[in-house]
């Protein structure tokens, strides 16, 4: 068990296979829940913004409560503040997301998100495909969830996605981090995109402002050449559209407009 709030950062870095926004609201809800002092609070979030390179939010969310406690607001409050604004985030992506997507009944995703749950569990798909997402089985761990939810959810190889493009209405990602050019999250997407293009499919990527990330026109190259095997670059040109909090937006848009409300919130 976690003795401190420096423990649950390190701990949260470790995790391989929850998603990122579990992680980030796990961090939250343990500075509400602990009630740290604010140096104690600030070493955590350094910690974490200092340390975290694809999951984008959690350092996007640690940076804003390191502000927020340097103006005096208390780490409880701040972490408060901030998961509210990120449920309202999720939620209103996922009403967004069930506007667009909602005439569609057969889905196909991959890895383990919160956004992709809620979303799912709100639409009323007849089958949601999800690829196991080794080495991580992070794919298995999001359908146990849906089902939970009494959706209907097909754990499948990863290695079938090119069947199963063929059988469903669209697609749908998470992402981990959005760049001006594209995206990062977990290795597959990529392919799914292109099986897209070549079965005349939409794909979508759910995401919001916390997950956007603050680079120069070169990020492409370096986010190819710095991030592990598990995640990987996808070029946005293949996307059909963002669904987030601000609406549907075209890729060539999103990172403008996104990383605008950011610089905005607090």
């Amino acid at each position: 068990m976690d003795t401190n709030i420096v423990d649950v950062a390190r701990r949260i870095l470790a995790d391989r296979v929850s998603g990122s926004t579990t992680l980030v609201k796990r961090l939250l809800n343990a500075l509400i829940e602990m009630k740290p002092t604010p140096e104690e609070a600030s070493l955590a979030l350094k910690t974490i913004s200092t340390s975290v390179k694809h999951m984008v939010i959690l350092r996007n969310v640690a940076t804003t409560c390191l502000r927020l406690i340097e103006r005096g607001v208390t780490p409880n409050e701040a972490a408060e503040r901030m998961l509210e604004e990120l449920n309202r985030s999720t939620e209103v992506c996922v009403e967004v997301g069930v506007e667009r997507l909602g005439n569609h009944e057969r889905f196909l995703t991959l890895s383990n998100s919160d956004q992709l749950l809620k979303l799912f569990t709100a639409l009323n798909p007849t089958t949601v495909y999800i690829l196991e997402s080794r080495p991580g089985g992070e794919g298995t761990i999001l359908a146990q969830a849906i089902k939970k939810q009494g959706k209907p959810a097909i754990v499948a190889p990863d290695l079938s996605a090119h069947i199963l493009c063929r059988r469903v209405d669209c697609v749908v990602v998470g992402t981990d981090a959005v760049y001006e050019q594209g995206f990062v999250n977990k290795l597959g997407t990529g392919l799914l995109t292109h099986l897209c293009v070549a079965n005349s499919k939409p794909v979508y990527a759910i995401t919001t402002k916390w997950k956007v990330a603050i680079a120069n026109k070169d990020m492409k190259t370096t986010v190819r050449n710095r991030y592990n095997s598990v995640f990987e670059w996808v070029d946005c040109g293949q996307l059909s559209s963002y669904i987030t909090e601000l609406g549907v937006l075209e890729p060539s848009v999103a990172y403008t407009r996104l990383l605008k409300e950011l610089k905005a919130t607090g």
